[in-house]
C-alpha cells in the first residue's frame, strides 16, 4: 500500500508546514522577559538584523543618553540593565520593534512600539500570553500582571515598569502606546 519512504516523506511535509504555521503565527508574541517572536533576549545583533531587515541608526550610550537628557535615567529599564549601542529602526517592514539595545553584542532590550507603518490592525495582534498588548488600558495590564513594581509618571504618558517579569507598559490616553522587554532582574529602586 504505502512504502514506509513515502509515509516518512509526508509524515516530514505535515511537520514542516505546521512548524511554519506555528512559526507566522507567533510573529506577533509577546513573551515578557524572553522575546518578541523570533526576537530574543540574548541574540547578536546580526541574527537581529537579519530579523528585522530595515535600515537603522546606531547610537552609542553616550548619543542615547542625550536623547533622555529631561529624564531621571536611573529609572529607565534601558540605563539600568545598562548597554553598549542601541539600534533605532527607520521602519517596520516585518516587527513594530522601534528600537533594541545591545551589551557585548548581546540584545537586551526590545522596545515595541504602535506608532509606525503597521497598520492598527496588525498593531493590535501583538499580545502577550494573557492578552495584553497595544491599545489595551491600566485596569486590564494591572488585572494581568499585579500592581506595577515601579511607576513613572512623565508629562504625556506613565509607565508600569514590572522589573521581575522583564516588560514595561507605556501608556499615553491611559492605553497601551509603547511595550518594552527586558530580562527581567530585581526591582533595584523602589516605588
Amino acid at each position: 500500500m504505502f512504502s514506509l519512504r513515502s509515509v516518512l516523506l509526508f509524515s516530514f511535509i505535515i511537520f514542516f508546514a505546521f512548524q511554519q504555521n506555528v512559526i507566522s503565527q507567533n510573529k506577533f508574541q509577546i513573551v515578557p522577559g524572553k522575546s518578541v517572536g523570533a526576537i530574543k533576549i540574548g541574540d547578536c545583533k546580526d541574527s537581529v538584523l537579519k530579523i528585522i531587515k530595515s535600515k537603522y541608526t546606531e547610537k552609542t550610550f553616550q548619543e542615547e543618553k542625550k536623547s533622555f537628557a529631561d529624564s531621571d535615567l536611573t529609572n529607565l529599564p534601558q540605563f539600568v540593565l545598562g548597554f553598549d549601542n542601541a539600534i533605532v529602526f527607520d521602519d517596520f517592514p516585518v516587527y513594530q520593534i522601534f528600537k533594541v539595545c545591545f551589551k557585548k553584542d548581546s540584545l537586551n532590550y526590545i522596545m515595541l512600539t504602535s506608532y509606525g507603518f503597521g497598520s492598527e490592525k496588525t498593531v493590535a495582534k501583538y499580545k502577550t500570553q494573557k492578552h495584553i498588548g497595544f491599545y489595551v488600558d491600566q485596569k486590564k495590564v494591572v488585572k494581568a500582571y499585579g500592581e506595577p513594581e515601579k511607576i513613572i509618571a512623565l508629562k504625556n504618558e506613565i509607565d508600569y515598569i514590572y522589573w521581575s517579569k522583564g516588560i514595561e507598559f507605556v501608556f499615553e490616553d491611559e492605553q497601551v502606546a509603547v511595550i518594552y522587554i527586558f530580562k527581567p532582574i530585581e526591582n533595584p529602586i523602589k516605588k
